[in-house]
C-alpha cells in the first residue's frame, strides 16, 4: 500500500521528439498510467507485498514519428510489513490482567517476514503514567500500581523502514488487604489464638500463616470464602513471635500483613 516513486531518466529523442511516456505495472491487476516530458515522474501503490521476485515495471518512451522504445525493469521489490505482536507476561492473547504492584514482563513477539527489526517503542496510550523500564527494548519491564484499564501500544519498525502498530488492553487488579488481630498474651500450654481482618472484593481463597518460629507455616485453602475463614490457633514455647499472614484472593493477587507480637508467658 506504500506509494512508490518511479523516476523517469530518458534520453531525449534522437529524431524526434518524445511526445509520451507509457508505464505498465504488472500488479495484479496490471495498471497502466502515460506521463509527458514536462512531467515524466510517475507514483503507484502495489496493492500487496512482492518481495521474491519482486514486480515487473515498464516503461515505453513514444516519439513523435510513433517510434517507441521500451525499458523493463524486474527489480521492484514489495515488502511485507512487519507484523506486531505484543507477549504479555508470555501471553499472546487475552484477557490480559496483573495484580497492582505487581512487575509485568513484555515482549515484542512480532513477524519480520522480509527484514529483519529496526526501532520498537513501548506505550502506555490509555489509563494512568506507567513507568516502562526499557521503553526502546524488545523485552521489558513495567509495573501498574493503580488498579484500572490500561492500553499499552507496541509500535515497530523493520530495517526497510516498513512500520505497524498494535494494542491490548490490560486489566490491573486491586489486591486485598489484611491485617492480624491484636494477639492476646497466653501462657505456655495454651493455644494462642489467631485472628485477621482482611477485605477484598472478590473474596479470599487461601491463607498463609508464618508462625515466627521453625514450626511449618499453616496453609488454610478456602475455595468458598466464608466469614472468619482462615482464623487458626497455634502453640507456643515462652518467647515473643512476629506472626505474619499472606492472603491470596479469587484473582491469584496477594497481601502480607505487617508482623504483629505474639507473647507466650511462662
Amino acid at each position: 500500500g506504500e506509494i512508490t516513486n518511479f523516476t523517469n531518466t530518458s534520453s531525449p529523442g534522437i529524431d524526434a521528439s518524445v511526445t509520451q511516456y507509457n508505464w505498465a505495472f504488472y500488479n495484479n491487476p496490471p495498471e497502466f498510467a502515460s506521463t509527458t516530458p514536462a512531467s515524466p515522474d510517475t507514483s503507484f501503490a502495489f496493492s500487496v507485498p512482492n518481495f521474491t521476485p519482486g514486480y515487473i515495471v515498464e516503461l515505453v518512451a513514444v516519439d513523435e514519428n510513433n517510434c517507441s522504445k521500451t525499458y523493463t525493469d524486474i527489480a521492484v521489490k514489495v515488502s511485507n510489513n512487519p507484523v506486531p505482536v505484543i507477549a504479555f507476561n508470555n501471553l499472546t492473547s487475552g484477557p490480559f490482567t496483573a495484580c497492582k504492584g505487581e512487575t509485568v514482563y513484555l515482549s515484542d513477539s512480532s513477524h519480520y517476514v522480509d527484514f529483519s527489526q529496526s526501532t520498537i517503542n513501548w506505550q502506555i496510550i490509555s489509563g494512568p503514567p506507567v513507568n516502562i523500564s526499557s521503553p526502546n527494548a524488545p523485552q521489558t519491564d513495567a509495573m501498574f500500581t493503580t488498579p484500572g484499564i490500561y492500553v499499552l501500544s507496541l509500535s515497530i519498525t523493520d530495517q526497510n523502514n516498513c512500520s505497524d502498530a498494535t494494542n491490548i488492553t490490560i486489566t490491573i487488579l486491586d489486591n486485598p488487604t489484611t491485617v492480624i488481630d491484636p494477639i492476646a498474651p497466653v501462657c505456655e500450654g495454651t493455644p494462642t489464638v489467631l485472628t485477621h481482618t482482611t477485605n477484598s472484593s472478590v473474596g479470599i481463597v487461601k491463607y498463609v500463616w508464618d508462625f515466627g518460629n521453625s514450626a511449618p507455616n499453616d496453609t488454610i485453602d478456602t475455595p468458598v470464602p466464608a466469614p472468619n475463614n482462615g482464623n487458626t490457633t497455634h502453640p507456643y514455647i515462652c518467647n515473643n513471635y512476629n506472626v505474619i499472614l499472606e492472603v491470596t484472593d479469587a484473582n491469584g493477587c496477594r497481601h502480607t500483613s505487617a508482623p504483629v507480637n505474639a507473647t507466650i508467658n511462662c
